[in-house]
């Protein structure tokens, strides 16, 4: 015969997530206590990662179990929380596509991530040469006369941004304060001069923003 020891938290764990011995969410408990290290858990547990070639693809956390209503719940939570941005794929699983949100996400829960788990942490990819002649989407309220000139002139601030970035959630706070100022409407066609073309590289990889994105931090810092 073997028998297993009950333990007076699980049991109260049980009682909350098993209400009706089926499971269901139990929505005021996890907005009062779920943080970094329950997302962790969460990912370590159920959750999966894509890259390929040091570049993140996706990230998905399995919830397959739950109802439509209760992902709607998570996929709002942790929006409001963390600024993550889940989407609900064919599956009824929570995923997460955008390579800026997916860093953040592996740098918000890293802490907490044992070692076991390394096959989903982030390896980094070396720099990618950046083409000399790109075209920058930039916000409207940017208006450009000479763009390669003006462009070239923001991107003195990009050595500002290097250690920034160093600093993950830090530079990820700054960005979202400044997200809603920062989506692209208009084109230019420029010319990106040699030194700006290596840090760009460097932060592209380091952040996951496109070139679009960094030069619209630049004007707005």
């Amino acid at each position: 015969m073997v028998q297993s020891r009950t333990s007076p938290e699980l049991c109260q764990l049980y009682e909350l997530w098993y209400p009706q011995s089926i499971k269901e969410l139990p929505i005021t408990y996890i907005e009062e206590h779920f943080n970094e290290k329950s997302l962790a858990w969460w990912y370590q547990d159920d959750g999966h990662f894509k890259q390929k070639d040091g570049i993140p693809k996706k990230i998905i956390l399995s919830t397959d179990s739950f109802s439509l209503k209760e992902n709607h719940f998570l996929i709002d939570f942790l929006q409001q929380k963390y600024d993550l941005r889940f989407s609900i794929d064919t599956q009824n699983r929570l995923l997460l596509y955008d390579q800026f949100q997916i860093i953040y996400f592996l740098k918000l829960i890293e802490p907490h991530i044992h070692k076991s788990m390394a096959r989903k942490t982030l390896v980094l990819s070396e720099p990618k040469k950046i083409a000399t002649r790109s075209t920058i989407y930039l916000p409207s309220d940017i208006s450009l006369t000479k763009p390669t000139v003006e462009i070239n002139e923001q991107y003195k601030k990009l050595p500002k941004l290097v250690p920034l970035a160093e600093e993950p959630i830090e530079f990820f706070k700054l960005y979202f304060s400044l997200q809603k100022t920062l989506q692209p409407t208009k084109p230019y066609q420029i010319k990106i001069n040699a030194e700006s073309q290596k840090t760009l590289g460097q932060l592209k990889v380091q952040t996951g923003l496109n070139l679009s994105q960094l030069t619209a931090l630049c004007f707005k810092l």
